[in-house]
């Protein structure tokens, strides 16, 4: 028994210590050293005789109205002989039948996420607060270090990332992976939600030499280029035929021959001459078009008619 004291007496100075170190509660430290935990207790594993007791439990009441139904604990008081005698009667094999049987059940069974969001949030809290905490415990007792991230499956799932980093677990995120713990989390949502995991370019990509890729991308980019080329030509010819169906006379009148004057004056100076035919020019073209609105249909005719107004159009004096 002095033993078993000393071990106490011991075990309670360092979770004082701990205690007053880490700043926590007592109970706290306790929890983190597997005293009372869940984790240290084994997970339960099916029992047989369980199994073989719900089993005709439920062969009793599937006859039975509702409301006569057996009770668990009445039943069992009440055939507790007889079921005791049934069972020490199964062999091995048909005790291990019992026991596949609920297990496909269990796995047959599917819970709805979409049921209870409330609920399934909480759930999901409190395991992740556990598993938190479990970590935590790990990591003091055996002295580990390592993280774990957690998203959701899909859109139509409601949780957030969930991650856990110890402390040299984090510095390896910022210093190697060049991470934020969150942002790693975050990259890891974006990748499971959009499915880039099933994508053919992830999981048959061919090794290219780097050479390969830069050829690869300027292909790519001049095939993006000659696109934007062939559109942008397709709709300047979409605009000149749209404004030839909507002003013909325009492209008419410019096909109008205006003929080449030649003049025998000892002053007549080029600039002039130039100046002069450019705005006589513009001058007939302008009468031609309102003539030409008013039903001139002979484009003959109407070059007769343009070559006759610029004669007029130049005033005398440039002759002098």
């Amino acid at each position: 028994m002095d033993d078993v004291n000393n071990a106490h007496a011991a075990f309670m100075r360092e979770v004082l210590a701990i205690s007053k170190k880490h700043g926590q509660s007592e109970q706290w430290v306790r929890h983190q050293l597997y005293l009372g935990s869940n984790v240290s207790k084994k997970s339960r594993h099916l029992n047989a005789w369980n199994v073989f007791v719900h089993q005709r439990l439920n062969d009793i009441n599937e006859n039975l109205a509702k409301g006569e139904r057996w009770k668990l604990m009445e039943f069992v008081e009440a055939h507790k002989g007889t079921l005791l005698s049934h069972y020490l009667a199964l062999t091995p094999a048909q005790k291990m039948q019992y026991k596949d049987e609920v297990t496909q059940l269990h796995v047959k069974k599917q819970q709805t996420a979409c049921d209870n969001p409330r609920g399934v949030w909480c759930d999901m809290e409190a395991s992740f607060d556990a598993m938190d905490k479990e970590w935590i415990a790990l990591s003091y007792r055996l002295g580990i270090e390592g993280f774990f991230v957690a998203v959701r499956g899909g859109v139509d799932d409601l949780s957030s990332p969930r991650l856990f980093f110890t402390n040299k677990a984090e510095k390896f995120a910022r210093a190697v992976l060049d991470l934020e713990p969150r942002h790693l989390a975050l990259k890891l949502e974006a990748f499971v939600i959009t499915r880039l995991d099933s994508c053919a370019a992830l999981t048959q990509a061919p090794s290219h030499s780097l050479n390969q890729l830069v050829s690869k991308c300027c292909s790519i980019i001049q095939e993006g280029l000659a696109v934007i080329i062939k559109e942008k030509y397709q709709n300047d010819r979409n605009k000149e035929k749209e404004k030839e169906k909507w002003n013909p006379l325009e492209k008419q009148v410019k096909k109008v021959k205006i003929p080449e004057l030649t003049l025998d004056r000892q002053n007549w100076k080029f600039y002039h001459v130039k100046y002069l035919k450019a705005a006589a020019t513009n001058y007939c073209l302008d009468i031609l078009g309102g003539r030409l609105d008013n039903g001139t249909d002979d484009w003959e005719e109407a070059n007769a008619l343009l070559c006759d107004l610029f004669m007029k159009t130049i005033p005398a004096s440039i002759y002098f």
